[in-house]
């Protein structure tokens, strides 16, 4: 079963919509301006508790680097302390993109009520969808196929 978890929610009418606030880097020398986003991306929202999101990442991570993937995949930890995340990611081998929303903006404003979360965002910055549970490797190749 690809999608492990059957809980999406389309919002092609933009009923889910990126806040404009711009995201710090775990790697502290990048941010990523939610709002100004211009290419397909997957942003797959997690917590270091979230057992569930700590069985998703390898799956984004063997996603991440198949030369064949289409989107920018980048991690959006919630809520947990920069070193935390840091030491989690490094243990498991996680080398896509990883940023801190210390605060919950992300989670708030694409309405998830549970972890993990990945929604996909189209080339023009809209929300194409917002998957909440867990996806294993095929499940994000199918939800990076919503992109074109």
């Amino acid at each position: 079963m690809s999608l492990m978890t059957a809980a999406s929610c389309a919002s092609p009418d933009g009923s889910a919509q990126l806040p404009d606030k711009a995201v710090r880097s775990l790697a502290g020398s990048t941010e990523l301006n939610l709002a100004a986003i211009d290419e397909p991306m997957l942003i797959n929202l997690w917590a270091t508790w979230c057992t569930p999101c700590k069985r998703e990442l390898p799956d984004l991570q063997r996603v991440y680097d198949d030369p064949t993937t289409t989107v920018r995949i980048v991690g959006v930890n919630i809520g947990d302390d920069e070193s935390s995340v840091r030491e989690y990611t490094e243990k498991i081998g996680v080398t896509f993109e990883q940023f801190l929303d210390f605060d919950g903006t992300i989670e708030t404003a694409l309405r998830v009520s549970s972890l993990p979360a990945t929604a996909l965002i189209g080339a023009d910055g809209e929300v194409i969808t917002v998957h909440q549970g867990v996806l294993d490797e095929a499940g994000i190749r199918a939800l990076i196929a919503q992109a074109g």
